[in-house]
């Protein structure tokens, strides 16, 4: 079990979705109390993984946030693509790690287990 206690949320990331969405509010505050998850490390693959959220409180007020768009997450997508990019450029010298078939096993691995992930409200 993992558990984390007093997470305050990054309100301009969850702002920035919903402008995306045309949603006239915006959030002011956020805080998780506690935040427990319940790994099944040896079913991984049959059994369901679980988080438990506990003390929730969010606020929330009309309107859209200021400054929003400004610095939400197309800001933050289009720094990451500029660095990759930046990182593409230059020529390897190394041969890599790891091989494309493993990558994607991975990935198919992490998407099955999130699509089995259950999140209770506490």
């Amino acid at each position: 079990i993992v558990q984390l206690k007093a997470l305050d949320l990054n309100v301009e990331q969850f702002n920035a979705a919903m402008l995306g969405a045309g949603l006239l509010l915006h959030f002011t505050s956020g805080v998780i109390g506690c935040i427990k998850m319940d790994i099944p490390w040896r079913h991984l693959l049959r059994d369901h993984c679980k988080v438990y959220v506990r003390g929730l409180q969010v606020g929330l007020a009309k309107g859209p946030a200021s400054g929003a768009g400004r610095f939400g997450l197309d800001a933050s997508f289009a720094g990451a693509a500029s660095t990759l990019g930046a990182e593409q450029a230059r020529p390897r010298q190394e041969r890599p790690r790891y091989s494309e078939e493993g990558i994607e096993t991975l990935t198919r691995l992490v998407q099955l287990v999130l699509s089995r992930m259950e999140v209770c409200f506490e």
